[in-house]
């Protein structure tokens, strides 16, 4: 009857624990009676997959079961010298029965331990010129100052720091080698480039602790990306200055016109780093030639680049009475007031200017007012010209006020 109310016992414990824990709790409760487990794992260290530990464990000095999965373990003796940290923590993803002997405990935690990177400078040996800085994850690694590096060998560990900046400031070529480096065009043409002879920064070898400097070199503007020893040991030095920021582009608009017969023809802007041209220069895919350079867009566009312009014709002259200020152009059409005569009134002096003046559009007789209070700080006082001025701002005033510009 004892055992009998025992099995009846079990198997209603069993019931519940599925009813609350959704799985079923045989293996686990069976498991506990002295079969000894093997477990398949997750390493906590990215660098490493699945492991299996085909041998006895225990969890806190107890045998593994099904409830343990999802667990996360530190084995043994963590730290100490001679254990490999790349399998250090891990996370439980099965249980298993094994009869292998041996085995050991392993330890319940929390959570995995947050990823930490030292930063390893190596040094070629063997008068090799290669040196750089390598991020080491201290799961996977503990570096040691000195030691032969991994990897193949042929290079040895010269510094341990905690941060690329400090490795990159400290990390340095072998003894008595000649730097270039890789650099990029600050307006972006033809990136990146490498410089692989020797080069010097305002005058001193460049250093790992020059990356990310802006400089000025072969007359244009870049950044340094990174530092090798240079292949040309023997080259001359080519010297680069240190500037604080990418400078602002600056452009040549070039009107490139066809030659051998052909019609096409375009003004393009030219970035001043990139290349420059003067009129004559063979122009961009080589039958073209360089007809103009201007300083702006619309200069080039109204300078007649391939016979034809995009201006507007006009009286470009604020002094004619036809002057037109949405000219870009001047066609030669302007058309000038007879002298005045001083001792005239205005009502006689500008029938004719009232008479021009009453057909033009608002934006025309706004110019025309506004450059005539600029041309009166600039004449003799008492002048006719000035009088003249005035009187033409007279007449302006009463007809922007009946138009109602």
């Amino acid at each position: 009857m004892k055992a009998s109310k025992t099995s009846k016992s079990l198997q209603e414990e069993i019931k519940r624990a599925k009813k609350i824990w959704g799985y079923d709790t045989k293996l686990a409760l069976t498991e506990q009676n002295g079969t000894p487990m093997g477990m398949e794992y997750n390493s906590c260290c990215p660098a490493t997959n699945n492991g299996n530990m085909d041998f006895p464990v225990t969890l806190d000095g107890q045998e593994l079961t099904q409830n343990d999965i999802g667990k996360i373990f530190q084995l043994p003796n963590v730290g100490t010298s001679g254990v490999n940290d790349m399998f250090s923590y891990g996370t439980i993803v099965d249980v298993f029965p094994t009869s292998s002997g041996g085995g050991f405990n392993v330890t319940e935690i929390t959570d995995c331990p947050p990823q930490v990177y030292d930063f390893v400078c190596g040094v070629e040996t063997g008068g090799g010129t290669w040196f750089g800085c390598l991020p080491i994850n201290t799961c996977q690694y503990q570096a040691v100052d000195g030691q032969q590096g991994w990897g193949g060998g042929g290079w040895v560990v010269d510094g341990i720091y905690t941060t690329q900046a400090d490795c990159d400031a400290n990390c340095s070529a072998p003894a008595g080698q000649v730097m270039g480096f890789v650099a990029t065009r600050c307006n972006g043409f033809f990136n990146p480039g490498t410089y692989d002879h020797n080069i010097t920064l305002d005058g001193q070898p460049v250093t790992q602790s020059d990356v990310g400097q802006t400089i000025m070199f072969l007359g244009n503007s870049h950044t340094i990306d990174s530092v090798m020893v240079a292949s040309d040991q023997n080259s001359s030095p080519i010297n680069a200055t240190s500037i604080p920021v990418c400078p602002d582009p600056t452009y040549d608009y070039v009107c490139f016109e066809e030659t051998g017969g052909g019609t096409w023809a375009s003004c393009i802007p030219i970035d001043n780093e990139a290349q420059q041209f003067s009129v004559g220069d063979p122009g961009l895919g080589g039958n073209t030639v360089v007809a103009g350079v201007y300083s702006t867009q619309a200069e080039c566009d109204n300078s007649n680049c391939g016979g034809t312009s995009t201006g507007v014709d006009g009286c470009t002259d604020s002094t004619a009475t036809n002057y037109d200020p949405l000219a870009t152009q001047d066609d030669g059409s302007c058309v000038y007031p007879p002298p005045v005569t001083c001792d005239k009134t205005c009502q006689e002096m500008m029938p004719s200017f009232k008479q021009k003046a009453s057909s033009e559009p608002c934006t025309w007789l706004q110019a025309r007012l506004q450059d005539n209070m600029s041309e009166l700080q600039n004449v003799v006082s008492g002048s006719c010209d000035e009088k003249r001025l005035k009187c033409e701002n007279t007449v302006l005033t009463v007809i922007i006020q009946n138009k109602g510009c």
